[in-house]
């Protein structure tokens, strides 16, 4: 699904931020973008591993920019004091991630 960001651009995800809420009496964690569209249902019967899953699903948008903002920084990056090899090691390492956000794998 495709949404016009507030810049005008557009963007293929729901829109960020996400948040975490639990049903009355349900046995899951649901993430719900900020249009309320249920992104995803993670289950949960108390262990932490479940609420921190739900954690990390609901922190993709902000991670998907931060990625997208790092990899803009790191392939300008000029400094002769900044690693060119670690430089380039990074900057594709950001741009393999954005390809699976993006479904361009």
């Amino acid at each position: 699904m495709t949404h016009t960001r507030t810049d005008g651009k557009l963007q293929t995800v729901s829109p960020g931020p996400w948040e975490i809420d639990r049903p009355y009496q349900e046995d899951g964690l649901y993430i719900q973008a900020q249009d309320t569209s249920l992104v995803c249902k993670v289950y949960d019967d108390g262990e932490e591993y479940h609420q921190a899953n739900a954690r990390l699903i609901a922190t993709a948008p902000a991670l998907y920019e931060a990625l997208k903002e790092a990899m803009f920084y790191v392939s300008f990056c000029n400094t002769t004091a900044f690693n060119q090899e670690k430089q380039e090691a990074t900057y594709q390492r950001c741009k393999a991630a954005l390809a699976l956000v993006e479904g361009k794998e």
